[in-house]
């Protein structure tokens, strides 16, 4: 879970058997380049980017079995400078993925 917590995700809720983290993924630098060429937020101070979050659940069952899911898609043309993308889903007692 450091590796996690060193990729920017936050633990925001914990028990014995499970861990709920967000991440929050900035803009790459060209959206926020737009963001300031817009003329829009010139007039009315408003941002056009939304916040984009990604919400990790880590929970283990009282056989063994890691089950793990995430919520929340990055757009796809936006930089992921860290390699955190795995496949959801159960991971059976005694493997790592």
């Amino acid at each position: 879970m450091m590796r996690r917590m060193n990729d920017g995700w936050m633990v925001i809720e914990r028990n014995a058997f499970s861990m709920i983290l967000v991440h929050e993924v900035p803009p790459p630098w060209w959206r926020l380049a737009l963001e300031l060429l817009n003329p829009l937020t010139w007039v009315d101070s408003t941002s056009t980017l939304g916040q984009v979050k990604r919400w990790l659940h880590v929970s283990i069952d009282e056989d063994g079995t890691l089950s793990r899911y995430t919520i929340g898609e990055i757009p796809p043309r936006w930089q992921r400078p860290f390699s955190w993308e795995v496949p959801d889903g159960d991971s059976p007692r005694g493997t790592s993925s």
